[in-house]
C-alpha cells in the first residue's frame, strides 16, 4: 500500500472524527443557546418537537466514513468511490458551517451588535476550518497516480471469476 493511500485515508478519518466532535459541540452550543432564548420568552418544548437531533446523523455519517476509509486501505475500490461521496459530503456541511459563521460575525459587526458568536464557537468553525482543509488534501490523496497504480494492481489480483 502506498504511504500516500495511508495518509489520505488517515487524513480522512481524523477530519471526520474532528467533524463529528466540532459538530457535536456546535450543535450542543446551539441548542443552549435556543433553550436560553426559548426559555427568556417564556416558550416550551412541544411534543411535536421530537425529530431525531442532529448529532445522531453527524455520528452516523462519521463512523460510516471511518468504516470506508478502512475499506479503501484495503483495496476495495468502491469504497473508495463511496468515501469520495461521504468526504465531499461532510466538506459541503464544513463548508456550510464556516460560511454561515463569517456571514454571522461580518452581519453583527456591520450592524455594530459586536460578536454574536459565542467564542467557544469561533474555535470550533477555526478548527472545522482545519477539518475542511484536512478533508480536501484527503480527496486530493486518494486520486494521486501511485495511489491509482495501487487499485490498478488490486484489480489485476482478483480474479475475474467473483462476478460470476
Amino acid at each position: 500500500m502506498p504511504k500516500t493511500l495511508k495518509r489520505a485515508t488517515t487524513v480522512l478519518a481524523l477530519a471526520a472524527l474532528t467533524w463529528m466532535i466540532t459538530s457535536g459541540l456546535l450543535s450542543l452550543l446551539d441548542a443552549a443557546l435556543t433553550a436560553d432564548a426559548e426559555a427568556a420568552e417564556g416558550i416550551r418544548l412541544r411534543s411535536e418537537d421530537t425529530d431525531p437531533p442532529v448529532i445522531v446523523w453527524i455520528l452516523v455519517i462519521g463512523v460510516v466514513q471511518m468504516a470506508l476509509c478502512l475499506l479503501t486501505r484495503s483495496g476495495r475500490s468502491w469504497a473508495r468511490v463511496l468515501l469520495t461521496c461521504s468526504a465531499a459530503l461532510v466538506s459541503l456541511m464544513l463548508l456550510i458551517t464556516v460560511v454561515h459563521a463569517a456571514v454571522t460575525i461580518l452581519d453583527a459587526t456591520a450592524a455594530g451588535e459586536g460578536w454574536r458568536l459565542p467564542v467557544p464557537g469561533i474555535v470550533l468553525v477555526v478548527i472545522d476550518a482545519f477539518a475542511l482543509t484536512g478533508t480536501v488534501l484527503g480527496l486530493v490523496g486518494l486520486y494521486r497516480p501511485s495511489v491509482n497504480a495501487y487499485f490498478a494492481e488490486i484489480r489485476r489480483q482478483r480474479p475475474e471469476s467473483l462476478t460470476s
